[in-house]
């Protein structure tokens, strides 16, 4: 066979070979294009599946990341799901980190939770959740960027999540949790920052425990329920450092143990306060609105005081009780031992000289159970 008619047939053979890998590719696309946007739910398994997602800028019903998805899995292009963004839990997972550089809007929960080997979630211009935020159940999760959140409607929880250190979002002057029948729970996490999660924020209740890195937060809620902080025995706590553009906050119930010190102002309005088992030597606490106060097992508890000259009518039940250094009296003298927090105050505090005289409205009250050591006139 001549030279030339052999190279001919060779180019023949190879372009025979490449006519089925075009068809292939030309296969994958038509089946990409097909996936039907208004479904109930799509399941990622692979990467090949996140690429087919590119085809709907906006999915109606719920994306699931499967609990047999390995590794790195990144979904571009699409926009907005209408349902949840979940993934399914499977402790024995192998993926490692869920991306979307294009996502801004869940329609319902947003869930990453018991994903042993995921270490990274980040979606950057994810702005709204209109359901709740779980993150649980994610011992190697250490980073996350939800920079661009604005808005979550429902709960918000992290459990579980140990090498954690913070969950950063730019509320700016906003509230991202609006929802006031929500619950923010963070618990079992390494956090070393709350941020903005409480900025402005509407709930109905809220539990911090076992933060063992966590040393300074800011309370700075518009109106909750119920909070409880269990500290580490190292944590300062700020009130509403961060909200001069919000009038005071409210909290029903406020119930604080394992906790160093608390900004002396800045406190929203307490219906029911409860200081039990604190390391801390001082304490100045908000007294209008106050209608029960415990202050009990305290071991270094050297002082104590109201913000305001007396007490509301309100107040009906008072337990000031195992709090073995503490010292009562009218008015208290020396310096201000809580003016290095002082300065930290961002709202204008008309009450810079402390205004600490007690005075009881015992018409309203039910019951005052003290036991310290208390000048003769203090009650």
């Amino acid at each position: 066979m001549a030279k030339s008619n052999y190279i001919a047939s060779l180019r023949q053979v190879a372009t025979s070979m490449l006519l089925p890998v075009a068809f292939l590719t030309q296969a994958v696309h038509l089946a990409q294009a097909q996936i039907d946007c208004n479904a109930k739910e799509f399941v990622v398994k692979t990467q090949e599946d996140a690429n087919s997602l590119s085809s709907c800028s906006y999915f109606h019903g719920t994306v699931y990341i499967s609990d047999n998805a390995e590794g790195d899995i990144i979904i571009d292009g699409l926009n907005a799901v209408g349902g949840r963004f979940r993934t399914l839990s499977g402790g024995s997972s192998r993926l490692t980190s869920i991306s979307s550089p294009s996502l801004t809007l869940v329609g319902a929960e947003f869930s990453a939770t018991y994903m042993n080997q995921l270490r990274s979630i980040k979606f950057p211009k994810l702005e709204k959740v209109v359901g709740g935020v779980y993150i649980m159940g994610v011992p190697e999760l250490v980073e996350a960027d939800f920079g661009a959140l604005v808005e979550i409607g429902g709960d918000f929880t992290i459990q579980r999540a140990e090498k954690f250190a913070t969950f950063p979002i730019n509320a700016g002057t906003g509230n991202i949790l609006t929802n006031g029948d929500a619950a923010v729970r963070i618990t079992d996490s390494g956090f070393r920052s709350l941020g903005r999660i409480f900025q402005g924020s509407v709930i109905n209740e809220a539990l911090l425990s076992n933060l063992p890195n966590l040393h300074e937060m800011s309370l700075d809620v518009v109106k909750a329920n119920e909070i409880v902080i269990e500290g580490n025995g190292n944590l300062t706590m700020y009130m509403n450092g961060s909200m001069k553009w919000y009038p005071r906050g409210e909290i029903n119930f406020l119930n604080v143990t394992g906790v160093r010190a608390i900004q002396p102002c800045d406190w929203p309005t307490v219906g029911e306060l409860i200081i039990t088992s604190n390391p801390m030597e001082h304490l100045r606490f908000e007294a209008s609105g106050l209608k029960s106060l415990t202050v009990q097992n305290n071991p270094q508890l050297k002082s104590l005081w109201p913000t305001r000259r007396g007490f509301p009518r309100v107040l009906t039940d008072v337990i000031i009780t195992h709090n073995p250094q503490l010292k009562l009296s009218t008015i208290s003298s020396g310096p201000d031992p809580l003016s290095g927090l002082r300065e930290k105050c961002e709202q204008s505090d008309d009450r810079d000289e402390r205004e600490d005289q007690w005075s009881w409205p015992y018409e309203s009250m039910r019951m005052i159970n003290i036991s310290a050591d208390i000048d003769g006139d203090f009650l």
